[in-house]
């Protein structure tokens, strides 16, 4: 066992560290808790299962294969006598969602110690879209600059992870109101968080949107990821979970994307999937016109962190007007 371990969002980051020889074990987080359910309550252990439960119904793995990650990821956590733990992470939702949670779960034996690695940019680099641009000498040059994840961050990243568990979204305000000095990326990561929830005009949250208004004309599914992408001020969304994405789009009671001359094949190899064409359904062009409503028409189960929007709750809709978040019925009154 070394003496140091390394923390990072994912396998990529993970490679580059190994390659760049800086010394100690890594550990990749892999968890995209941006999506799915992040309930308040659970301890690690019993959320990793509920995780991978979740991460085998998006198809994005086998559910067994996904515990048995988190098994490892915990097994690596809980060796003792660490001199040091070193966060890796970059300034997207992806990242600082991870973040909070290792910070979290170190939070009562915290490392004597315990630093952080964090950057939203890189010289030479003009739009930075995350660790995995950086070559493996790049990413080294950044070790010496770490710097200690002291107490106050702790608390703010103990306070931030709670309220993005919390069942009342409503919690995150306090996150928005606080000085977030010492994590420079966490409102911005906030704000984005809940740009997903459904919007008061037509019931889309931000990608939705985004994959909707690149669908205008006849387009591949592989111009919406780009388009997507292109539309983010800090790309956090994997292939993977954009292709989950667009199967929600066009399944369900009133599906607003379809295939341009047949039915999209989800099930299929990258390469065909991507290429496939796609164009709005009715229901999608009137949605996207602000005619309809997509919660109204096709309803909604989805869990925002720990927001669980489903049957006959009240739902919460993002404001992006007044950038707030606003309770409404399930039929947008």
């Amino acid at each position: 066992m070394s003496e140091t371990l390394h923390i990072t969002n994912g396998d990529i980051a993970a490679d580059l560290l190994r390659r760049s020889h800086v010394s100690g074990d890594i550990l990749p987080w892999r968890d995209p808790l941006h999506e799915g359910p992040v309930e308040a309550g659970l301890p690690l252990e019993e959320l990793s299962r509920r995780r991978a439960a979740f991460m085998g119904e998006a198809g994005w793995t086998s559910a067994t294969d996904a515990q048995r990650m988190f098994d490892a990821r915990a097994e690596a956590l809980a060796l003792p006598d660490r001199e040091e733990v070193v966060l890796w992470f970059e300034h997207d939702l992806y990242d600082q969602l991870q973040l909070l949670q290792v910070i979290d779960s170190f939070a009562d034996r915290l490392p004597s110690k315990f630093t952080l690695v964090e950057i939203g940019e890189f010289p030479g680099i003009s739009k930075f879209l995350g660790l995995g641009q950086l070559s493996p000498s790049q990413l080294s040059s950044l070790f010496p600059s770490r710097r200690p994840i002291t107490p106050d961050i702790v608390a703010l990243a103990r306070s931030a992870w709670g309220a993005f568990r919390s069942p009342d979204p409503s919690d995150l305000k306090a996150i928005l109101r606080a000085e977030t000095f010492s994590l420079p990326f966490l409102q911005d990561a906030v704000i984005r968080h809940l740009e997903e929830f459904p919007s008061v005009e037509n019931g889309l949250g931000r990608t939705e949107r985004q994959l909707l208004g690149a669908a205008l004309n006849d387009r591949t599914l592989l111009h919406l990821f780009n388009a997507n992408q292109r539309l983010e001020e800090r790309a956090y969304m994997t292939d993977s979970i954009l292709k989950w994405r667009l199967r929600l789009l066009a399944g369900g009671r009133a599906p607003l994307l379809t295939g341009r001359s047949r039915r999209l094949g989800f099930d299929v190899a990258d390469a065909a999937f991507w290429s496939q064409e796609v164009v709005l359904t009715p229901a999608g062009q009137a949605v996207v016109d602000g005619k309809e409503d997509a919660v109204r028409l096709g309803g909604i189960d989805r869990w925002f962190g720990g927001v669980l929007l489903s049957g006959p709750r009240p739902v919460w809709r993002w404001s992006q007007r007044e950038k707030r978040l606003v309770a409404r019925t399930a039929d947008g009154n």
